[in-house]
């Protein structure tokens, strides 16, 4: 081996041991100390309500990382105030120059990874509002002069579970999910973030929360999904799965609010967003969408009419809900394929309850908004087209100005037995159809804050009723007189033919009860009146 050979493999022996004893001497004395450092340092600027321990702490000279494991922080209990326990498995920093770190201290690296941290918050209603504030935090944030410099290509959440609980119900988690992923992109606490008020400092975010569980503020209610997947990348979300349970029995669930209330169940396979603008969403808090898929939604709603009417109740009409929204939003189009609506009400001295069921049911709702500006160019409007206990099918069309509150309804509703009507007649009205035949039925109305009026066409034939005794369902001699009479004097047998009866539309609304109400004995005084009651 010739001598300047041998030169060089003395100096690369040499650097080789100068960086191993380097690594040594980080692994040794330098984990240890920088381990002990983010403690004592996470103390202070935590005002010592936190503990944090750390089991080991890795440095890679070489690998330009560091590797953290066995991560718990948790909070000191103190009452009236959240209580946190959380542990991290791995914390995986990468990229990072040590150089600008130890002598410049400015942070500069590539990725970090958090892999299975478990997160469980108990607290109260006052205690969590004012503690994740996110003023609060933006304020705490914008004093730390090292964040100002930092800057994150890649920050990713891997396998997170987390569980809130209310200190009241301490059996039950209010909002929990599992084996969760988050990943955001090109992280930067510039300048912008502070002055353009930003949710979140990055300029991508994708999420897939698993397995999310939520029950309502007053406890009658569960909302879970199999998966809330989100990117900022393409723009989109989807929703697997998602549910609406009650928690309590349909006997048992008026008794949580002492009067009457709808029970709602609802099942939705799948709820997919595009074109999400999420500039305006990060920067500006306002949800604008192009679309939004909602596959197979089945609804069950159910009323019980035993226990008292509600008190001051005074429903919203639909432009009040869409003003309603807390935050700003604009979607220009919902759509709904195959769905499914059954309502059915409990009355007293009915033996059992009455219902309607509406299925396949596709629907397209444009233009909602409740952003003023936006009101002048185009009205929120529905079409709904859907089979009536599965004979026949209904097309209705909806407008609801938002600079009044007027609605327009428009409809047609084809041929169908009438039999399969006494479904919601003969539980809800104690009135049977023996026979009849529904030909058609068109309907235009317009409602007003106050009163409805229109026109309807309703053409039939062959029309029997019986008139039934409440309680039994059954028919008595006085019954079948009344039913005599009825169908002797006072109710059509039919309207058909080159010029049928128009029925008129006429009611007034009772503000207390819902629109669908409104919508329904409206449309009940057209029929009423075609039909000669």
């Amino acid at each position: 081996m010739k001598r300047y050979q041998k030169v060089l493999l003395g100096i690369l022996t040499a650097i080789i041991i100068l960086i191993g004893g380097i690594q040594i001497y980080f692994s040794f004395f330098m984990d240890a100390q920088l381990k002990q450092t983010i403690i004592s340092r996470f103390q202070e600027s935590a005002g010592n309500t936190f503990t944090l321990t750390i089991n080991d702490l890795d440095l890679e000279l070489l690998g330009r990382g560091i590797n953290i494991s066995g991560v718990t922080l948790s909070s000191k209990k103190q009452e009236y105030q959240s209580e946190l326990q959380s542990t991290i498995e791995d914390i995986h920093i990468r990229g990072i120059n040590f150089w600008q770190l130890f002598i410049h201290q400015n942070i500069k690296l590539k990725e970090i990874r958090i892999v299975n941290p478990d997160i469980s918050l108990t607290g109260t209603s006052s205690s969590t509002s004012s503690t994740f504030n996110r003023e609060n935090i933006r304020n705490q944030l914008s004093k730390i002069d090292l964040l100002q410099q930092l800057s994150i290509p890649k920050f990713s959440i891997t396998g997170l579970s987390f569980n809130y609980t209310h200190k009241d119900e301490q059996s039950s988690p209010t909002l929990s999910f599992r084996d969760s992923d988050i990943h955001l992109y090109d992280i930067s606490f510039d300048s912008t973030f502070f002055s353009e008020d930003k949710i979140i400092p990055a300029q991508h975010l994708t999420t897939d929360l698993r397995d999310l569980q939520y029950q309502t503020a007053d406890g009658v209610y569960k909302l879970s999904t199999h998966q809330i997947a989100f990117s900022s990348m393409d723009s989109s979300m989807s929703i697997r799965s998602l549910q609406l349970q009650p928690r309590f029995s349909k006997a048992t669930f008026p008794k949580q609010f002492n009067h009457e209330v709808d029970r709602i169940r609802i099942k939705v396979d799948q709820i997919y967003w595009s074109g999400i603008d999420s500039h305006k969403l990060n920067s500006k808090q306002q949800l604008s969408v192009q679309d939004i898929l909602i596959r197979n939604p089945d609804f069950d709603i159910y009323r019980d009419k035993r226990p008292p009417f509600p008190p001051n109740n005074n429903p919203p009409l639909p432009q009040e809900v869409i003003q309603g929204i807390p935050f700003p939003i604009t979607v220009d189009r919902i759509t709904l394929s195959d769905g499914r609506i059954r309502y059915s009400e409990q009355i007293p001295q009915a033996q059992k309850a009455g219902y309607l069921l509406f299925t396949n049911l596709t629907g397209i709702f444009n233009n909602l908004s409740n952003i003023e500006k936006e009101w002048h160019d185009k009205s929120p409007s529905l079409q709904v087209k859907t089979d009536v206990m599965d004979s026949a099918e209904l097309n209705a069309s909806f407008r609801f100005p938002m600079d009044s509150k007027q609605q327009y309804i428009s409809g047609h509703l084809s041929a169908m037995p009438m039999k399969p009507l006494n479904k919601a007649l003969t539980p809800l009205a104690f009135t049977r159809i023996d026979k009849g035949q529904i030909l058609g039925m068109d309907f235009n109305m317009t409602l007003s804050p106050n009163k409805a009026k229109g026109a309807m066409t309703f053409t039939y034939e062959n029309l029997k009723i019986s008139l039934l005794n409440k309680g039994e369902g059954q028919q008595n001699f006085g019954n079948t007189m009344k039913s005599f009479l009825a169908n002797t004097f006072k109710v059509k047998t039919q309207n058909k033919g080159d010029d049928p009866r128009k029925g008129t539309i006429k009611f007034d609304r009772d503000t207390n009860k819902s629109v669908f109400n409104y919508w329904w004995k409206s449309l009940l005084s057209g029929l009423k009146s075609s039909i000669g009651i």
